[in-house]
């Protein structure tokens, strides 16, 4: 089945509680009614914003956050950053452009509208805004979280406040065909912006295919958008880190639940994507944080914001519509009784990834403003290496949540956190951890890391991996913390940049099943972690699965793939896999190209001034830049013709004038030479010249 996109909504819950009035915390001072010369609030919910800096401040909620748990977002904006000249493409279930706290920053004639068939009719078009049900703010939300406007005395502020947004409708109608989506889906990464953000996702308790045509869109993105520096595809990981089957509309009754994970959605195992996870405000992974291999970073998404704080933006205008409205069973700032919101035009009730998703767009404009030379891969190695390692530990091992009975004996669930052999510490809670504004935009402003040229280890035409295991049936021991293992040795020297894994395996119930790859170095990555229940009675052929855990590893040497069954019953064999590295090659690169295959021409030939007609298979490496010929009367010997290129020749050649003895045995020697002048082991094949 091929993924359809579907929004997943953050999660609402209502409650009430009593909130005091904000005090002001970024140096500006109240508006007095009684006082004509009193200076105007600056940004007046600021200090409510707890991601820019956390005081310990509750943001309308009954518990506080924990002082010091954000991400230095205002210290980065009074260092001069404010995301200017910074294109965003907010991509979402529509935005009120007109909102008195976004409309100075709207790109006007640029929005989208995509609930019309008429492809002519989708850019230029308003994201107009159903009024249905209070979900319909979301787009406005997340729109105020990157953008909102700053420095105007209304509401608060987006992380990149001085950017400039479009938004795009593309979620809250029905599509009648797959392909009519697939298409809204592709041109929705298309365009004239530096940032797309995506606050949103698939289902969370079933498989969903990747979609070979999405992922093109994503490789031109990222490759040729932005002048060539490619464009940051900003996506949340989900909100289904405990998913109730039941929300899934597969089966009603089933009240069980699902562990959520990245990779269950493969097409975010595109490494185009930056997938981020939610921190709370007192510095952990929020509650409901689809975790997983394929997190880059996390950033601010807050709670429920009746309990524990959630995020403060903007919401659509009005107290009839939207989070905020008088009908409100929440707090007084919901309902328009507080003083700072008798409009309704601002909500404390947003969260999830949603609202990570957008302040790590905001705080990627900095970025980009800071250095606007950074290609999306330069951002971020940036984000890897200035990120905070929330919630640290080494040694913490995390519990099953879904409770003790789905942990499998001499089997860790997972790791809070691993430390690589490059140094990088990764977590598939929070990836590389949470944002860090401020250390991002320093590290940019004063950039001087190399980053080679990217390649990966596919075939440029066929785009199979080089290094496939091919058909196999290697059977995965019931209810085993030993599991089984297989692996694969790699010969490119790459500094790499993420890993794909391309999985089969005839196991008929796929949630027992937990992947663990293992690079030449040591470190270990869980793809895929056991007792899952998700629903799915066989795996996808090809399920794709990535991983940014072995980040500034070499990748040269062999790779393992661990497999775990666990629990008993259900059983099955892993029936074949591949490797794909991304990264760059690694200077002084001493690793040689696997050589040509498959030399064939006549044993016998009556020309003494040529060789036979030959051809051969070419090399699976993908960093040859040429083959070499010799010719010589012992097995790899040249004494007739030394080393010469053929260039990259492999079909219907032929070497002539020669002077070759009749009745002699001669030998063709065929050797693939890379970038970096190594030289594969000899292809060899003999033919004897006729009289």
């Amino acid at each position: 089945m091929r993924s359809i996109l579907v929004f997943s909504f953050f999660a609402f819950l209502l409650s009430s509680c009593m909130k005091e009035p904000a005090t002001i915390s970024d140096g500006s001072q109240t508006e007095d009614p009684d006082d004509s010369s009193s200076v105007p609030v600056l940004d007046p919910l600021l200090s409510e914003a707890w991601h820019f800096n956390n005081t310990g401040q509750n943001t309308f909620s009954a518990e506080s956050g924990e002082a010091g748990e954000d991400s230095s977002v205002l210290s980065a904006q009074n260092q001069g950053y404010n995301g200017s000249g910074v294109r965003i493409a907010i991509a979402d279930n529509g935005t009120e452009t007109t909102h008195e706290d976004l409309k100075s920053n709207e790109l006007e004639g640029e929005h989208r509208n995509y609930s019309t068939s008429n492809s002519s009719l989708w850019r230029g078009s308003l994201p107009v805004v159903s009024q249905t049900n209070p979900e319909n703010a979301h787009g406005t939300a997340v729109a105020g979280l990157a953008a909102a406007a700053g420095m105007n005395g209304l509401g608060s502020r987006g992380t990149g406040y001085g950017a400039k947004f479009a938004a795009f409708k593309i979620l809250g109608f029905s599509e009648t065909t797959y392909s009519s989506a697939l298409a809204k889906q592709i041109d929705v990464h298309d365009g004239n912006f530096d940032i797309f953000n995506f606050s949103f996702g698939t289902n969370g308790c079933q498989f969903f295919e990747n979609t070979p045509s999405l992922f093109d869109a994503i490789d031109l993105g990222t490759t040729q958008l932005r002048s060539g520096k490619g464009v940051a595809y900003i996506k949340s990981s989900g909100n289904e880190y405990l998913m109730y089957r039941q929300f899934c509309s597969l089966n009603l009754a089933d009240l069980s639940g699902t562990a959520g994970n990245t990779n269950f959605d493969m097409n975010m195992s595109h490494p185009g994507y930056i997938v981020v996870g939610a921190i709370n405000a007192q510095g952990i992974k929020a509650s409901y944080s689809t975790p997983g291999s394929g997190l880059w970073v996390s950033a601010p998404g807050g709670e429920d914001g009746d309990e524990n704080p959630a995020m403060i933006t903007t919401d659509l205008s009005s107290c009839n519509r939207g989070f905020s409205r008088t009908t409100s069973i929440s707090n007084n700032f919901e309902k328009g009784w507080d003083a700072l919101n008798r409009k309704c035009n601002y909500t404390s009730n947003m969260n999830g990834t949603s609202s990570a998703a957008p302040v790590l767009s905001g705080i990627t404009a900095l970025i980009m403003q800071a250095n606007p030379l950074l290609t999306i891969r330069d951002i971020k190695h940036i984000l890897a290496s200035t990120s905070d390692k929330a919630d640290y530990s080494l040694s913490d091992i995390l519990e099953h949540p879904l409770g003790s009975t789905y942990e499998l004996a001499g089997h860790d669930y997972d790791l809070k956190w691993t430390s690589n052999a490059a140094g990088y510490k990764f977590s598939n809670w929070y990836g590389f951890g949470r944002v860090n504004a401020l250390e991002a935009v320093l590290m940019a402003s004063t950039y001087n890391f190399s980053i080679g040229e990217y390649e990966s280890t596919i075939h440029p035409i066929t785009k199979k991996s080089y290094y496939d295991s091919g058909l196999i049936d290697l059977e995965i021991p019931d209810e085993d913390s030993n599991g089984t293992s297989t692996t694969l040795n790699v010969l490119h020297n790459f500094f790499i940049e993420s890993v794909q894994v391309e999985f089969n395996s005839n196991h008929s119930l796929p949630s027992d099943v937990g992947l663990s790859l293992i690079s030449p170095l040591g470190t270990e990555s869980r793809l895929l972690l056991i007792n899952s229940n998700i629903y799915a009675v066989s795996f996808p052929e090809n399920s794709l699965f990535l991983t940014n855990a072995f980040y500034g590893e070499s990748s040269l040497g062999t790779w393992t793939l661990k497999v775990v069954d666990g629990k008993s019953g259900d059983t099955g064999s892993v029936t074949h896999w591949s490797l794909r590295i991304n990264g760059h090659r690694i200077e002084g690169d001493g690793s040689s190209p696997l050589p040509p295959t498959q030399l064939t021409h006549s044993s016998t030939f009556a020309q003494s001034n040529q060789t036979p007609l030959f051809s051969f298979t070419p090399s699976t490496s993908n960093d040859v830049v040429r083959y070499e010929l010799s010719i010589g009367t012992t097995s790899g010997g040249q004494e007739i013709l030394k080393w010469a290129s053929i260039g990259l020749s492999h079909a219907g050649l032929l070497v002539d004038q020669l002077e070759l003895d009749v009745s002699e045995t001669y030998f063709i020697n065929i050797r693939a030479i890379d970038a970096q002048e190594n030289a594969s082991s000899v292809l060899i094949s003999s033919w004897q010249v006729l009289p």
